[in-house]
């Protein structure tokens, strides 16, 4: 039996792929029912007790060596099931619910959670270890790949080796755990109906040029380039508004017939950065100028305003290329977390 997909929520990212993967082709081949199919009923939860040599050889599989990322004692398996219909490519994630989607280093489910799915452990390669088994990696949005499977049963064991954190809770309580399968058959369905509409892509340094055609039928083009002020869009020539789309693509009105869309990048800070090093480049100069001159009878009033002047400059770069930066970044990952 499936299990329905909850509605996209800011605060429930682990299944952000599901719901992105679910608009984006209804909205390519107007089918509502969508391509991806959320699986995974919990049915146990146990734990079990692995000796010391157990304990060090996982550390060395999962290259979990440090104090504080060592494998324990007390392993938590949690067992779920469900029943695959049609062929589907099925994928899984564990998300730390504090944390989200950011970066699976900072979770304290990194490389600490080994999976098998109907008896047999899935590999988790990573560039450093090609023989890793130890999920969460920081990777591939956090997904692995379980396996293709044809109308059958799924047994999906998820085995937490480092389950408590250092106040003895269990993470198990923090974690989200999603299994998902993808629809082949409509994969390949929707890329049939996609091959005789292939556009013409060309790229300098900072450009990217696309022709397609529109009909009226067919007057939206979606861009696999991330909607950012930074990006100038034409059509034809003409300015155009676009549209951010799941976050990952830039949807353009285009007009019927042919159409050349021109996306070209600019970065938005890129003529204030000019300006400011422009008069830091003059008030330098001046200041060495000045410094020149002292022994021209440069009176030591006006020597002293010059260095007071240039480690005000300093002062100002610092926290205008390094403080708020630091701080901006300090706040966002809070608010983020929280």
């Amino acid at each position: 039996m499936s299990v329905e997909s909850e509605d996209y929520n800011d605060n429930n990212c682990s299944k952000d792929w599901i719901y992105m993967h679910n608009i984006m082709y209804s909205a390519l081949s107007h089918d509502s029912s969508g391509i991806v199919t959320e699986y995974g009923t919990l049915t146990d939860t146990k734990e079990i007790t692995v000796n010391n040599n157990h304990v060090a050889e996982d550390n060395i599989a999962s290259d979990n060596l440090e104090d504080y990322r060592t494998t324990q004692n007390k392993h938590i398996i949690q067992t779920y099931k469900d029943s695959v219909t049609g062929t589907k490519a099925v994928y899984m994630s564990v998300t730390d619910r504090n944390i989200g989607d950011s970066d699976a280093n900072v979770s304290n489910l990194f490389r600490s959670v080994k999976i098998t799915v109907n008896g047999k452990e899935i590999a988790i390669p990573t560039i450093g270890n090609v023989k890793n088994k130890y999920y969460t990696t920081d990777y591939n949005n956090g997904l692995i790949y379980l396996g293709t499977f044809y109308d059958e049963d799924i047994e999906v064991q998820v085995e937490y080796t480092r389950p408590y954190d250092s106040a003895g809770n269990a993470i198990t309580d923090k974690s989200i755990v999603t299994i998902a399968g993808i629809d082949l058959n409509k994969m390949q369905s929707l890329c049939d109906k996609y091959a005789d509409k292939q556009s013409d892509v060309t790229y300098t340094n900072n450009s990217v040029t696309i022709k397609v055609d529109g009909s009226g039928n067919d007057n939206y083009a979606i861009i696999p380039i991330i909607k950012s002020d930074n990006w100038t869009v034409t059509v034809n020539g003409v300015k155009c508004d676009t549209d951010e789309i799941a976050g990952i693509f830039t949807g353009v009105n285009i007009n019927d017939g042919s159409n050349e869309i021109v996306f070209t990048f600019k970065p938005s800070g890129r003529n204030a950065g000019i300006i400011i090093s422009l008069i830091i480049l003059i008030v330098m100069i001046v200041l060495m100028v000045i410094d020149h001159k002292r022994g021209i009878n440069v009176p030591q009033w006006l020597g002293m305003c010059a260095s007071g002047v240039y480690l005000a400059i300093i002062a100002v770069l610092a926290v205008v290329m390094f403080a708020i930066p630091l701080v901006a970044s300090v706040i966002a990952n809070i608010q983020y977390i929280l």
